[in-house]
């Protein structure tokens, strides 16, 4: 809900990026476990690998913290930066959590600056 929101606004569809949270289902407590983490780290990377998308929106501290290890802050600092990496040939934006968005209503302001970003680079 939150994500279609942010892409409506933007003008975008799912289709027009790779939009992912690292872990794809429910975590156990408020914090990512180490195996919950290692179980999909697997998948997200056979996804990007045939996917080879042109832009990812890593959606979450998680994905952040995988797909750019050296990334420093909480959410409010790592939100919107945009960061090219060579090794996948693709830029990574970073955008809030948008489950966050339920109880933080400036993390649904930051995921809609988010995907403007994304519209403006795709275009």
């Amino acid at each position: 809900e939150y994500t279609s929101r942010a892409l409506k606004e933007a003008g975008l569809k799912r289709s027009d990026g790779y939009y992912s949270a690292l872990v794809k289902t429910k975590k156990k407590d408020k914090t990512l476990t180490a195996d919950e983490i290692n179980k999909w780290v697997g998948y997200l990377e056979r996804e990007l690998e045939l996917l080879k998308p042109a832009v990812i929106v890593a959606a979450g501290g998680a994905i952040a913290r995988h797909l750019v290890p050296d990334i420093k802050g909480g959410w409010d600092t790592i939100a919107g930066q945009v960061i090219y990496d060579v090794k996948r040939d693709c830029t990574i934006i970073i955008a809030p959590n948008p489950q966050m968005s339920f109880v933080r209503p400036e993390a649904q302001d930051k995921l809609d600056e988010v995907m403007q970003v994304v519209a403006e680079i795709l275009s």
